[in-house]
């Protein structure tokens, strides 16, 4: 069995999880607000008059085993100011093929894998302008890979709350 068609669309499970990732003397440190609907939003820094590093992102948990099917990481580099993506799935995953991204049906563009750890496969790049609006007016994010067999898996990222949550950040 893959690891992706073992859960299933009514066993993925969104979590947002609440980072809490302030710097050290900020207001909100102890203070944490629910996520807008499922995106979690977080900001880091290397020190308090260094600029802030924000992100939002998005868990699908398997609910059986609660372990990661898929996380999106969107984030602000305070150098850049541009969003940049970060994908991670799981190990196993054929990565030649590339991440193939959709939004609500339609094909979105594609990630390469940059690396792959004890926790998973990675791919990111920037956020081209029509695939971060696409996303702000989207309903469902799309994450196909193939496993080691060449069969397409895909995930459902919601991306209800993504606009808001994206907004908090910039």
């Amino acid at each position: 069995m893959t690891w992706i068609s073992r859960i299933g669309w009514p066993a993925v499970a969104f979590v947002a999880v609440s980072l809490q990732l302030a710097p050290a003397g900020a207001q909100s440190a102890n203070q944490t607000s629910p996520p807008p609907e499922n995106w979690a939003t977080g900001c880091t820094a290397a020190g308090r008059d260094q600029p802030l590093d924000c992100s939002i992102v998005q868990r699908a948990v398997d609910s059986r085993s609660g372990r990661l099917v898929a996380m999106v990481r969107v984030r602000i580099p305070p150098d850049s100011k541009s969003p940049v993506m970060l994908v991670q799935v799981p190990l196993g995953v054929y990565l030649p093929a590339k991440l193939a991204l959709g939004i609500d049906g339609t094909a979105a563009g594609s990630l390469e894998f940059q690396t792959c750890d004890q926790n998973g496969c990675y791919a990111g790049a920037p956020v081209a302008a029509n695939l971060l609006d696409a996303m702000l007016k989207g309903q469902t994010l799309s994450l196909t890979v193939e496993d080691q067999a060449h069969k397409p898996q895909t995930v459902p990222i919601t991306l209800i709350g993504f606009g808001k949550a994206y907004a908090s950040i910039q």
